[in-house]
């Protein structure tokens, strides 16, 4: 079958051919407008560009022009002189076209630029066997060459290398002299040093390390400015030479040897049958409906792929809501049947959506608000009860100048993700779709404008950026205008130089892009996420994904697809919260640290560990503060340093290092510019560690400095980390400070121990001497023969001798005496008959007690010793009855006569002293 097929297709195109040239021949000369045109090829510039001066030129470049001026109906009139002498007649008006300029910025300011027609990335070429310099990184201080007044020359100055270079005026004669060891590296497009070295034959220098950063060469077609009929010509005609075959036959003759071709891929051969078929197909098409139309249909078909690969669900209506196209995201993203929407009405369409939505009145109501009002443009959020979210953007479609229907477009964010049988089954889609696109080729002119508005309308409409480009990436085919938003840069710059595609992406990532995009011409869907370096030097994040279209002839790659979306905000939201995170875990590790009863060196350590790990630091150190010395002592160091000795092992507080001046001005120092700090004292130590951030807190309890936290990385510190580390210091310092408190009441607790210690030792001797000292008493008033007792001040015995209680039974058993006062010992004496009741002792010679003859009550009188006692005087009795002996104590001191008088003295009665005659005490 497929033999058949192919066989068809040969006989088709045999056809085709000949209809072609019996067309050509037949169309007058007067149906093309010829223009005269002089313009301009550079000397040699291999294999874009060769000749000698005057002549005519040759190589890739001047190939592709003389078919791209047959097409378009011009004469050319060349000049080949060197490439700077071009470029001045240029400007200066003596030339229309330059026909391999390479676009930029600077340039574009005096030259329209067509399509680019090739893509060259720049290469660096040295000695073989030179393994001082392997990249760009290694190029400092080493000659470069460089063509004068090539890009590669303007890249150069950017780099910084404007005093190695040493432009030159040939490729060829550079290569021979580096190679000769005069000099040490060449800059140039890789395509071109290849080339060179392949025609020169010079064999001992190649290409080394990957596509240089920033030099990428798109070579266009150049007109003046002032001139847009003759480029849109030129580009028209450019389109038609890459459609008919004619550029990839020039592409290979010149550039075949140097890349790899696909016509030998036996895939190509496989899928030729069917490609040959389209091909026949659209080349009929072409020949009977006319150049315009063949434009037209590559426009549409350019237009339905890039609608069916978005990731976006694209409705579009009219003014009476009838669908006019709906492409299959829009349908899956909704769920609706293929029969619902061959109605093409958009009222249905509705109705079977509303059943899906968290809201659907409001979302009806914003719908028809929207319908009533065609010019409104509209933004809104759609919740579905299933939870998906979809964004959804909605704007008027026109048509020069008026409103012929409403685009909607729908944006699944809750899995930005596209599926990739979308991608495979484009190409059986756009082959079911030949026959209807071939009868649209007959709306002409006004057709071919609708759609290229309608086009433009919805690439508008979609916030990302849709790319179409080569397969190799060697020129880009188109690119929403929602790339410069993105990439900051201009579409005009992209389509100069594709290669700045790749060279805008961060030098980090773009190994890894180039893997992942299939710049390698890969045959199956891939996506990255990266960072795109703006020329203002901000960065933004971005979620690319790309997708190959086979082409139908060859059954290789013919284009990719992609879409690009700006994902900086999430990734910043992402990284934000992971970093809050880690910061929030320094935090809970410093604070488990202190908590912990660990040696101060080992706490120190592991807070300095603890932020390494969580802030991403290069080292980390904390400096504790001897107060008798006024020195900063480290005491933990973690990260690129471990070690505590050395010239910052002890810093004064009088010293001029930032460390030093932190803890004296109770101040923090942060710096994001380390090189070039004038508080650093090394910095050329801070280069070579590749230190760029440093930010240093005073430890600080209560007014007072504990120390000193620093933190040094090799990126800037985020500002967010302030509050951190802030934290962190104030922690540590308490932890230090109660560390310090710690150790001081340790200090006291053992001093205050050891003076308890002391002091038991003293009182247990103390009470070793008064229990002695009491049983001496004790043995003494037991055995004495003299009476003695002790009253309370309430005139009740507290304590009496054996002699008391001998006296009290008078061999009887003594009755209770313990809390009892002389009037319950003995009722027949009055308290009030007594004198010194409450402090009367009572002395006898040889044991015979003798009572006071008269007493006046006293309750403040005490034992002897007592004030009162001293203030008693001593009666020595003259005449003693034996009445004396009689129960009642008052009786016996009534018989008594008068005794002589004599002093006791304080100190015998605080001596125990008793007189050894019978004695009455009275005050």
């Amino acid at each position: 079958m497929r033999g058949r097929h192919l066989l068809v297709a040969i006989r088709c195109a045999a056809l085709v051919v000949a209809t072609l040239h019996v067309a050509h021949a037949e169309a007058p000369p007067s149906t093309r407008s010829r223009l005269t045109l002089r313009v301009g090829s550079e000397v040699s510039f291999p294999p874009f560009a060769l000749g000698d001066p005057g002549g005519q030129p040759s190589g890739f470049t001047a190939e592709l022009w003389n078919a791209v001026a047959l097409e378009a109906g011009l004469e050319t009139r060349y000049r080949v002189e060197p490439f700077q002498d071009l470029l001045a007649e240029f400007r200066r008006g003596d030339l229309d076209v330059l026909i391999n300029l390479a676009h930029s910025q600077e340039r574009a300011s005096f030259a329209a630029f067509s399509v680019p027609h090739v893509t060259m990335n720049g290469a660096l070429f040295v000695r073989k066997g030179d393994r001082r310099i392997r990249s760009v990184a290694d190029l400092r201080g080493r000659s470069i060459f460089v063509l004068a007044g090539d890009l590669a020359q303007d890249w150069a100055v950017t780099q910084g290398w404007a005093k190695q270079l040493v432009p030159v005026d040939v490729t060829a004669n550079a290569m021979h002299r580096l190679a000769a060891g005069d000099g040490d590296a060449m800059l140039i497009g890789k395509l071109v040093g290849l080339k060179t070295l392949a025609d020169e034959k010079i064999t001992n220098v190649e290409s080394v390390g990957p596509p240089l950063d920033g030099f990428v060469q798109r070579f266009c077609f150049a007109v003046h400015r002032d001139d847009p009929e003759l480029l849109a010509r030129i580009n028209d005609a450019l389109a038609v030479v890459r459609t008919d075959g004619t550029y990839d036959r020039i592409y290979l003759r010149w550039f075949g040897a140097l890349t790899p071709s696909l016509l030998d891929d036996p895939a190509v051969r496989r899928y030729a049958g069917a490609g040959g078929l389209l091909a026949v197909l659209a080349a009929l098409a072409f020949v009977r409906e006319s150049w315009l139309r063949r434009r037209l249909a590559a426009s549409s078909s350019l237009r339905d792929a890039m609608l069916e690969s978005t990731a976006d669900g694209i409705l579009v209506v009219d003014r009476s809501t009838r669908i006019t196209f709906a492409n299959r995201q829009f349908l899956k993203l909704w769920h609706i049947p293929p029969e619902l929407l061959a109605v093409r009405d958009d009222r249905k369409l509705l109705a079977h959506v509303l059943e899906q939505l968290a809201d659907p009145a409001a979302f009806r109501a914003r719908v028809e608000e929207l319908y009533a009002r065609p010019g409104d443009e509209s933004f809104d959020v759609v919740h579905f009860r299933d939870g998906r979210v979809f964004e959804r953007y909605s704007k008027p479609q026109t048509l020069e100048g008026r409103i012929v229907g409403r685009v909607w477009s729908f944006r699944d964010v809750t899995a930005r993700a596209v599926a990739e049988d979308q991608v495979r089954s484009l190409n059986a889609n756009l082959e079911a779709q030949v026959g209807s696109r071939t009868a649209a080729l007959t709306t002409a002119n006004e057709s071919l404008r609708e759609s290229r508005e309608r086009f433009r309308e919805i690439a508008e409409t979609i916030e990302e950026v849709f790319w179409v480009a080569a397969p190799r990436r060697e020129r880009m085919i188109y690119v929403s205008p929602a790339f410069e938003r993105v990439w900051g840069r201009s579409i005009a710059s992209l389509y100069e130089n594709p290669g700045s595609f790749l060279d805008a992406i961060h030098p980090d990532d773009r190994t890894r892009v180039a893997e992942r995009l299939g710049f390698g011409c890969a045959m199956d869907p891939c996506d990255a996420e990266y960072r795109v370096v703006r020329p203002d030097g901000s960065e933004r994040w971005v979620w690319d994904r790309g997708f190959p279209v086979l082409d139908p002839t060859t059954g290789g790659t013919s284009h990719f697809v992609g879409v690009a979306l700006d994902v900086t905000e999430r990734r910043a939201l992402t990284e934000a919260v992971t970093l809050h995170g880690r910061q929030a875990q320094l935090l809970a590790d410093v604070g488990e640290c202190l908590i912990e009863d660990r040696p101060m060196s080992e706490v120190l350590d592991r807070c300095a560990t603890a932020m390494v790990r969580h802030l991403d630091a290069a080292f980390a150190r904390v400096w504790v503060l001897d107060h008798d010395t006024r020195t900063l002592v480290l005491r933990a160091s973690a990260g690129l340093y471990t070690h505590l000795d050395g010239a910052h092992a002890r810093i004064s507080l009088d010293s001029p290092l930032k460390i030093g001046r932190i803890a004296a001005d109770h101040a923090a120092h942060r710096s994001d510019d380390l090189q070039h700090d004038a508080a650093i004292g090394d910095p050329e130590w801070a280069r070579r560690e590749g230190l760029v951030a440093f930010a240093g807190y005073p430890l600080i309890v209560e007014d007072e400095v504990e120390g000193v936290l620093a933190m040094f990385s090799r990126r800037p510190i985020p500002e967010s980390a302030d509050a951190t580390l802030e934290a962190a210091a104030r922690v540590i310092g308490l932890g230090i400070a109660r560390q310090r408190a710690e150790e001081t009441l340790r200090q006291l607790a053992e001093n205050l121990e050891r003076r308890v210690d002391e002091r038991t030792a003293e009182l247990a001797a103390t009470n070793t001497a008064l229990r002695r000292s009491q049983a001496l008493f004790e043995q003494f008033m037991t055995h004495s023969p003299a009476i003695a007792f002790l009253k309370d001040a309430g005139g009740r015995f507290a304590y009496v001798n054996d002699a008391f209680l001998a006296q009290l039974s008078s061999g009887r058993p003594a009755p209770p005496w313990r809390g009892k006062s002389e009037g319950e010992l003995w009722p027949g004496r009055s308290a009030s008959s007594t004198r010194c009741a409450s402090a009367t002792r009572v002395c006898s010679r040889r044991g015979a007690p003798r009572w006071p003859r008269s007493a006046s009550p006293d309750p403040t009188a005490r034992a002897p010793g007592s004030p009162a006692a001293s203030r008693c005087r001593c009666r020595k009795a003259r005449r003693c009855s034996p009445a004396w002996r009689s129960t009642s104590p008052s009786a016996s001191a009534s018989r008594s006569s008068s005794c002589s008088r004599r002093r006791w003295r304080r100190s015998d009665a605080s001596r125990g002293a008793w007189p050894t005659t019978s004695t009455t005490c009275s005050p």
